[in-house]
């Protein structure tokens, strides 16, 4: 019985000036020699954050998957005496309307952490961002 080679894999690399093994009648001149680049070395966080921020800025996708923003929903609407039911569509709406409430938030959050000089936002930020808008509301 033969047996059949995966074609997802690399061909074996020679080691030495030995041939490779099972093959007696091998020519090594025919055969290529891979080399297996080494891995990059893992980014510092510092790195990777903010190419996740672009990144999701530049996606228009929901932030939060669906099922578990529906399940917040129905634990929410349980409170409620009557059982009530939310279209699918009613969902979609509320989670659009809820993500994009936050990154504006956070957007004003931010511009008020840098105009203070830092980079991270701190809770006392977010405070003062949120009775802006309350005010603002009023």
């Amino acid at each position: 019985m033969t047996q059949r080679r995966n074609p997802h894999t690399l061909p074996r690399r020679s080691h030495g000036n030995k041939p490779p093994a099972g093959n007696s009648n091998n020519n090594n001149s025919m055969q290529p020699n891979f080399q297996i680049a080494a891995a990059p070395p893992p980014k510092k966080r510092q790195q990777r954050v903010p190419e996740e921020i672009r990144r999701l800025q530049a996606s228009t996708q929901l932030i939060f998957p669906k099922s578990r923003f529906r399940k917040i929903v129905k634990e929410l609407l349980q409170d409620y005496l009557t059982p009530l039911q939310v279209a699918d569509v009613a969902v979609d709406a509320l989670q659009s309307a809820a993500e994009g409430y936050l990154v504006k938030l956070f957007k004003q959050t931010n511009k008020l952490t840098v105009r203070s000089g830092r980079k991270t936002i701190r809770k006392e930020d977010l405070q003062l961002v949120l009775e802006l808008l309350e005010e603002k509301n009023d």
